[in-house]
């Protein structure tokens, strides 16, 4: 009987009492049990029995090392915490109990436990329907235990029924379990009882496939026994001997006294690079897999069910926010529909690239709007300081379920590629299909529909009408949904952001500055990457979003606008490296300063005549403000660029020293530059504070301030002008209800991760 979904927990004072079950026991003294409301086998079919019973044929020999184990006392360890607390972090709620007859109310407390903590638990019970273990040559003595068969193979049967994700075997024959294994589709562990299960023992008695019993078979029965184990160590390697597993054996085995050839295995878990000094290291936390293979993922992959007739909710937006959310939504049952402005991923391509060819925009296909976001074919990268808002480990597993390298999971700055990150999206993109949910592209949102002060759905511009609640993942470029926003009185404010340039080094340059080493990174290590922040004047002034070895890009998303951004392939292969540098920019500081009055007047002046915001804003406190200094200063830039895609550029020390660089190095930027003295035309109190913030970082790291490296203006696309803003507790909007601002667009996020975290957030 499978367990109701939400049961309490296990406190009632009698027992139900169910008829005995045909357990196989002959020498059992009381014919009549107690079983446990979890037990699967009280309504067992016949089916089921009579398909188990017959691939006893098939497996023999392993019954009978099991039988030898479970005679010779092998198992003695109990745990409990371990258990649960590996079931936590895998996220497995689902946990199955295989116990023998015997230890029925050891089973009992062990899944009292289990409920307390909040799992769901369903059994079965070991020896049911059994057949005499003589009967396959098992020896007579080993009856001794008990005169009939044990039968995991219909325990993991009736388990996978009722779709356990962790089972968990309990008994005195903990040898049974190699077949417990072979059927059982959920990873399995053992608790074993010789101790009984209320006793707490942190010693883990582990065992797989490739175990004791199972190696005891393939090099006969009077070998000795070969010890498994997975032990995992912290190291500090030299870069060389990080390059490859064999090597990484080799110093691990001289090291720690094992011998090489019993490590059959060997997993990275963490990775990071210690360039702080002259001779550079690797930290490496690695799992070895002694005698042993790993049975295992190296991910944890989540379940997605079906979701057709489900409940819909809508997904505005299918950057890493929407992708998120969509998934999240299928995990609790209910069915997403994603509308995306957009093309998908792969069509997005051929708008990109006319970008550099044709200098030509695509107001709905480019950098910004289009599958995957801004983030697609930016950079990829996935590290994030944002670890208090969520769980990062969980984005990453996702997005290796959907094709990216498990390096992610162990890498401190973990990095996809842009040459990579688009299979990953498209693959996102089919698991929400095949569960039921919808994608909609080229399908942008015009308007909400709002009914008594909530949100009921959605129009779009092919005049279909979605019907339901509202994730709004539109990202940080969709400027029409903010004045939209604001034209129908949706309470948003403004907020700071970070504007400034793209700074290209030389890869080669900036190798030789952070490994300390005039060759360079040389063979074994990545591109270097670099992060500098100061204050200057009261202001931050920082690297964002690093690119070593990889490119600059623009990222306009409309007409007479230059953006620029940065990304990198996997490989970061490229002999070019760059970063925003960037200044913090504070509502307050385009009050104080007025190098943008006239436009922004103009700006105001424009919204005045169209305003529709029911006296909530003035055009002096308008939460578009920032919004509209990012327009002007996009729009100054695409004038200094000859109205082309072409950048407006500086050397770095001709920046700091207020000359025209009449010169410019290559660059990575394929629409090309065009020198321009960017001191003289972006605002003075960003020029000013970038200015003192690279002298700083020159004197800190030397060689870093060189006419060697290129500013290319400008980079304004740092993060949303914008909070939309929301309850803290609902996390729908604070007078509008049905509607969930979500990820970078919203204001509550900063790359691909953060907004990965908020869109899960969001359901």
């Amino acid at each position: 009987m499978i367990l109701e979904e939400k049961m309490g927990e296990y406190n009632r004072e009698s027992e139900t009492v169910h008829s005995c079950v045909d357990c196989g026991v002959t020498n059992c003294n009381k014919m009549d049990r107690f079983y446990p409301e979890f037990c699967l086998t009280t309504h067992l079919e016949q089916e089921d029995l009579e398909w188990a019973l017959k691939q006893y044929n098939d497996n023999n020999k392993i019954m009978a090392a099991s039988a030898e184990v479970e005679y010779e006392g092998y198992c003695r360890l109990t745990r409990v915490e371990e258990i649960m607390t590996f079931a936590r972090k895998m996220g497995y709620k689902k946990l199955g109990i295989a116990y023998c007859i015997g230890l029925v109310n050891e089973a009992r407390i062990f899944a009292r436990i289990l409920r307390a903590n909040g799992f769901e638990v369903y059994s079965v019970i070991c020896k049911v329907a059994g057949i005499a273990k003589s009967s396959i040559g098992i020896p007579k003595e080993c009856e001794k235990i008990g005169a009939a068969m044990c039968n995991p193979i219909l325990q993991a049967r009736l388990l996978n029924q009722a779709h356990t994700e962790l089972n968990v075997v309990i008994g005195l024959c903990v040898g049974h379990d190699s077949l417990f294994y072979k059927y059982s589709n959920a990873y399995t562990t053992t608790l074993v009882t010789k101790d009984r299960v209320t006793g707490h023992n942190p010693a883990a008695a582990l065992y797989t496939a490739n175990s004791y019993y199972r190696k005891k078979i393939n090099a006969g029965r009077r070998t000795i026994q070969i010890r498994t184990m997975i032990q995992e160590f912290q190291i500090r390697v030299l870069p060389e001997q990080a390059a490859n597993e064999q090597s990484l054996k080799q110093f691990i085995g001289h090291d720690k006294g094992l011998d090489i050839r019993t490590i059959h295995a060997l997993r990275i878990l963490k990775r990071s690079i210690d360039a702080r000094q002259r001779t550079i290291y690797v930290n490496l936390k690695v799992r070895l897999y002694i005698n042993e293979m790993p049975q295992d993922e190296e991910f944890t992959r989540t379940i997605y069910n079906k979701v057709d007739g489900k409940p819909q909710v809508i997904v505005v937006g299918a950057g890493p926010g929407g992708l998120f959310a969509a998934l999240r939504l299928i995990e609790l049952g209910l069915r997403p529909v994603v509308v995306e402005r957009g093309k998908n991923v792969r069509d997005r391509k051929i708008d990109i690239a006319r970008i550099s060819r044709e200098h030509k925009v695509a107001p709905e296909s480019n950098y910004s709007f289009g599958e995957g976001g801004a983030g697609a074919y930016s950079d990829g990268k996935l590290y994030t300081r944002s670890k208090k808002r969520g769980n990062v480990n969980k984005i990453l597993n996702v997005f290796c379920q959907h094709g990216a390298s498990t390096s992610i999971l162990a890498d401190a700055h973990p990095h996809i590629g842009t040459d990579k990150l688009p299979r990953v999206i498209e693959n996102m993109r089919n698991t929400i299909i095949e569960c039921g949910g919808e994608v909609h592209f080229e399908t942008r949102m015009d308007s909400l529909i709002i009914e008594k002060n909530k949100i009921t759905g959605i129009e779009t511009n092919t005049g279909k009408t979605f019907k339901g609640p509202v994730i709004l993942a539109t990202g940080h470029s969709a400027r029409d949904v903010y004045r939209w926003l604001y034209d129908n009185g949706i309470e948003m404010e403004t907020k700071g952001i970070a504007v400034g340039v793209r700074l290209e080094h030389p890869s080669m340059l900036i190798d030789q500055i952070q490994y300390h080493n005039k060759n360079g990174r040389g063979k074994y290590l990545p591109a270097a990457e670099y992060s500098f922040v100061t204050q200057v004047e009261g202001r931050g002034v920082y690297s964002f979003c690093m690119c070593p070895g990889g490119f600059v890009v623009p990222a306009a998303s409309g007409p007479h606008q230059i953006v620029v951004n940065g990304m990198s392939p996997s490989n970061r292969g490229s002999k070019w490296s760059n970063s925003g540098m960037v200044v913090e920019i504070r509502p307050e500081d385009l009050a104080e300063n007025n190098l943008f009055t006239e436009e922004l007047k103009t700006k105001s002046e424009e919204l005045k005549a169209t305003n529709k915001n029911h006296g909530q804003w003035t055009t002096d406190h308008c939460p578009l403000t920032m919004m509209y200094f990012q327009e002007a200063l996009e729009a100054s830039c695409w004038q200094q660029g000859n109205m082309r895609q072409t950048a407006p550029s500086q050397r770095m020390v001709d920046f700091t020293r207020k000359k025209l660089s009449y010169d410019l190095p290559d660059s990575s930027y394929s629409p090309g530059l065009v020198s321009s003295p960017l001191h003289f035309w972006m605002p003075a109190f960003i020029t000013d504070r970038l200015s003192k913030g690279f002298q700083q970082f020159g004197k800190s790291s030397h060689g870093f301030l060189t006419n060697e490296a290129v500013m290319i203006g400008v980079e304004t696309r740092t993060s949303a002008p914008v909070r939309i803003l929301r309850d803290n507790e609902t996390l729908q909007h604070v007078t509008v209800n049905g509607l969930f601002p979500c990820g970078e667009g919203a204001g509550y996020a900063g790359g691909i991760v953060s907004a990965g975290i908020d869109g899960r957030k969001m359901c």
